[in-house]
């Protein structure tokens, strides 16, 4: 944690540098996410593999910083570093018991959106390459009532998923006033998480939403 502290305080005095020589916006930001994993499946009873379920959704949040740099009234670059909490989730019931399992990723994302102006100053679309530094990995599991009653959780071996991986993502900025905006966007993965996955990569898929604010 005391690692992670100081990287974020790094970059966010770079980004602060970097905005205040381009006489541009620095801000802090975060919000909702939404997180899953693209072809994977979790076994829960190892007598029965073909029964493997499909993952779903996991929701958390992510929080950091950005720095937005005006090019022009319509294009701006808008480089940021945040936190957040992504993986996969899934639940199935096992001789009466219902049977919960979390995968999580603790990421530092890096990603240089490129914003274009729809309606300069309100309204943007952006997108842009992100790079994403896996911290730590972990997976739990719950059972409630049945046969099975207990919660189990363990730190995921490194040797088992990539530290680094590459995505694109791509939505849109609303200035609700000039200090603060709204913003979504969905985060496709282009790389592979898990090592060893077989033909089909198991990508990560994200959906976020949430607020920041301008200095």
């Amino acid at each position: 944690m005391k690692r992670l502290l100081l990287v974020l305080l790094m970059c966010g005095w770079t980004l602060y540098d970097a905005g205040a020589q381009r006489k541009s916006y620095f801000g802090l930001q975060g919000g909702f996410i939404a997180a899953n994993l693209t072809n994977f499946y979790i076994v829960f009873d190892e007598r029965n593999p073909s029964q493997a379920v499909s993952s779903k959704y996991k929701c958390s949040f992510y929080a950091g910083m950005f720095v937005e740099a005006n090019l022009s009234p319509f294009f701006s670059i808008q480089p940021e570093v945040f936190y957040a909490q992504q993986g996969a989730s899934a639940k199935t019931t096992m001789q009466g018991s219902v049977v919960r399992y979390q995968l999580q990723f603790h990421y530092l994302n890096i990603p240089v959106m490129c914003r274009y102006y729809v309606s300069p100053g309100k309204f943007s679309i952006d997108m842009g390459p992100q790079l994403g530094i896996v911290l730590s990995a972990s997976n739990k599991a719950k059972a409630s009532a049945g046969q099975f009653d207990g919660s189990l959780s363990a730190t995921l071996d490194k040797n088992l998923y990539n530290r680094l991986t590459v995505s694109f993502p791509i939505g849109f900025s609303w200035h609700m006033t000039h200090t603060v905006l709204f913003s979504a966007r969905a985060n496709l993965g282009l790389s592979n998480v898990i090592k060893s996955s077989g033909k089909e990569r198991v990508r990560d898929m994200s959906f976020q939403c949430g607020l920041g604010v301008r200095f």
